[in-house]
């Protein structure tokens, strides 16, 4: 490519020789004929592009509306369809683990569950607690709201998959397993019970000792919530092996009939209520993921559900 000649315009008429002048109709015709280009090309520009752009200086400027990402298509204001997107895809991943703890909100249990009854609600991903001891410091191994905290643990990968312990203030663990092949088991009391198969399982059992656990409360707020409703965003601190971790998330409220999983002391299983009139919080991430759920209950009860490591 040779450089353009950027002389001034003297300097070229002094190095052309004149020609002759061209007629006066040869100048007319060549004018209209860049005209009829220039016409054409606006023309053609137009019909291709459509109106003209708006100005990149526009582009995320003081009130440009960023629209929400979506899940599976699925906008975050539409509560019912995203839960339902978020559901998907928590019954699909391979791995999660959950934390969740079980407490009074007004200091009674009235009505949480039979006689003998653990109730459940949370686990806890790291190790359980250890049993509550009488104090010697003036201090409680746990506030004294709590009733019992406990983890879940699931890859479908290892043998057990699915790994579920609770722990009671009153010193009742009770361990819970999915093996690879599906079959359930549970064990309590430190196994003074022993390893117990449960075959077939009840529904209490499958609640409560497989992956469905992650899943079921979601499923519960789309069947029976009259009033789910979409609250905005927040940002979601979890406390996970010894770190913090932030999630932006989107907030939805409303009211459910939930299920609440416990261990029945005086026949050493499984049993399972139904607790109308639940209000729940939800906290779901951008990706889609489940990342916090808090349940508080009529009867004096409260849950708190936390999210991890899903893959």
């Amino acid at each position: 490519m040779s450089i353009p000649d950027t002389s001034p315009a003297e300097d070229v008429q002094d190095q052309v020789p004149v020609a002759a002048q061209p007629d006066w109709w040869v100048s007319l015709a060549v004018v209209l004929v860049c005209f009829t280009v220039v016409a054409t090309g606006w023309g053609v520009t137009k019909l291709t592009v459509g109106d003209d752009p708006p100005s990149q200086d526009l582009a995320g400027g003081p009130g440009t509306v960023v629209p929400d990402p979506s899940v599976d298509g699925v906008t975050p204001d539409d509560a019912r369809a995203f839960i339902g997107a978020a559901t998907d895809i928590v019954g699909d991943v391979a791995a999660f683990r959950i934390t969740f703890s079980v407490y009074e909100i007004d200091g009674s249990t009235e009505g949480s569950g039979a006689a003998g009854e653990d109730a459940e609600g949370r686990d806890d991903d790291t190790a359980p607690p250890a049993a509550p001891a009488p104090s010697t410091s003036g201090t409680e191994p746990w506030p004294e709201d709590v009733l019992g905290e406990g983890r879940v643990v699931y890859d479908a990968t290892r043998n057990p998959a699915f790994e579920h312990v609770f722990q009671t203030t009153t010193g009742t663990t009770i361990e819970r397993y999915q093996m690879g092949s599906g079959q359930l088991l549970m064990t309590a009391d430190a196994g003074v019970r022993g390893l117990t198969v449960l075959d077939p399982p009840d529904e209490a059992d499958r609640y409560l000792c497989s992956d469905a656990f992650a899943s079921v409360h979601l499923e519960r707020i789309l069947a029976t919530s009259t009033d789910l409703a979409f609250a905005g965003r927040e940002r979601v601190e979890l406390e996970w092996s010894g770190r913090t971790v932030a999630h932006d998330t989107y907030l939805y409220t409303g009211i459910f009939t939930s299920l609440r999983g416990g261990y029945d002391t005086a026949t050493g299983s499984n049993t399972l209520t139904t607790v109308e009139g639940t209000q729940f919080d939800l906290w779901i991430d951008e990706e889609g993921y489940p990342r916090r759920l808090v349940l508080r209950s009529a009867d004096g009860i409260g849950e708190t559900h936390e999210y991890h490591s899903f893959s």
